[in-house]
């Protein structure tokens, strides 16, 4: 081993020709980790590894060296692939530096051992991934803890001071005067929410979830992506099958907490056996005909006499109207329901018999999307 310990002795030409490489092949972002520093943890790792060598023990029995360096960089922010790859440079570094002292009779010796000085390398390298994985777990659940605790101040009562939600977005790293997006699901769709933020968090986008009494809020900054005027945003593609109301527009993080209450609105009006998201724009006549019937009773005056039929003459009738409503046009109405035009407009003259709407006059059909929804 008289090649590793003439190696050793050259430790900071070592360290120089590192440094070199590592600028080189840009392993690390620009500004994460000043020159100094990545001096120090060279000198440490490539003197570990190199004693690892010469006396044949394990890189775990060798210190705690390793754990530390994982730890450091995943605070600092660096990428473990980054962090693993400027480890893996040791072994170049170190492997040039033998063949460079070898003398002719070193290369047949240096062959044979070439493979203990990778597996060195190698052991190394994983117990640097290994703790920085701890680390950066460790520091997402600090998060998460921290964060849900600014999520329950900003859902709490006392109003929304600017400058209590200007330290909550700071907090959440989110803009306070972005647009948003607020989603209301169903308590029973708690774990779907969940799992959907961990997807949108494992795409690098925002997403946060907030248990309530009854139901789950869900909302993030939105993008105002679309396509064919449908979302495209991950956060939505995350939330595929949940049934929830969705309000698309809330402006700024202190109106997040008022837009919950017209999202759960929409959500009591969804049918749940077709999952997905709706909005005002999907569901404003039942959500019109839920808040007149609380009031007024308007669905069971207006349908009082539409209830006495025979199962399929409602059926049918409704059918013909909820068709004509659907295209103001007769005909249209005629094939949908498989009739004679006349049928048809037989069928509107008996609609307003039995409840008073017209749906030939735009303000009574209105009312009659709002009964038939």
């Amino acid at each position: 081993m008289a090649l590793v310990e003439a190696t050793t002795a050259r430790l900071d030409e070592l360290v120089d020709a590192f440094l070199a490489e590592v600028r080189a092949a840009s392993t690390y972002e620009t500004g994460l980790i000043d020159d100094e520093e990545l001096r120090e943890t060279a000198v440490s790792s490539i003197g570990l590894i190199l004693r690892a060598v010469s006396s044949e023990t394990p890189v775990s029995e060798l210190g705690p060296v390793p754990a530390e360096l994982g730890r450091r960089r995943a605070r600092q922010g660096v990428p473990a692939d980054d962090l693993v790859a400027a480890v893996r440079i040791d072994f170049n570094v170190i492997w040039s530096a033998l063949l460079w002292q070898a003398t002719v009779p070193d290369m047949a010796v240096l062959a044979l051992h070439v493979d203990e000085l990778w597996a060195v390398v190698d052991e190394y390298a994983r117990s640097v991934q290994n703790s920085h994985h701890e680390e950066r777990a460790v520091m997402s659940a600090s998060m998460r803890e921290e964060q849900q605790a600014y999520l329950a101040e900003l859902f709490a009562p006392g109003g929304s001071l600017p400058i209590r939600i200007s330290r909550i977005a700071r907090a959440l790293d989110v803009d306070p005067h972005a647009l948003f997006r607020v989603a209301a699901l169903d308590e029973t769709d708690s774990d779907a929410a969940h799992r959907a933020a961990r997807r949108a968090e494992a795409s690098h986008a925002q997403m946060y979830v907030v248990r309530r009494p009854g139901h789950v809020v869900v909302f993030w900054p939105a993008d105002d992506v679309s396509r064919e005027g449908h979302l495209v945003e991950r956060q939505t593609t995350a939330l595929d099958g949940v049934n929830g109301g969705l309000l698309l527009r809330v402006d700024g993080l202190a109106q997040v907490p008022a837009a919950v209450q017209p999202a759960v609105d929409i959500l009591r009006v969804t049918d749940s056996s077709t999952p997905g998201l709706r909005t005002v724009e999907d569901r404003w006549a039942q959500l019109s005909k839920a808040h007149l019937d609380s009031g007024q009773r308007f669905t069971a005056t207006v349908r009082a006499e539409l209830d006495e039929l025979s199962e399929p003459d409602r059926v049918a009738l409704l059918d013909t109207v909820g068709a004509y409503l659907d295209s103001g046009s007769v005909n249209e109405a005629a094939r949908h329901s498989f009739c004679h035009r006349n049928t048809v407009l037989n069928r509107i003259a008996r609609f307003k018999n039995l409840t008073g709407l017209d749906i030939t006059v735009p303000r009574d059909a209105a009312l009659a999307v709002l009964l038939l929804a």
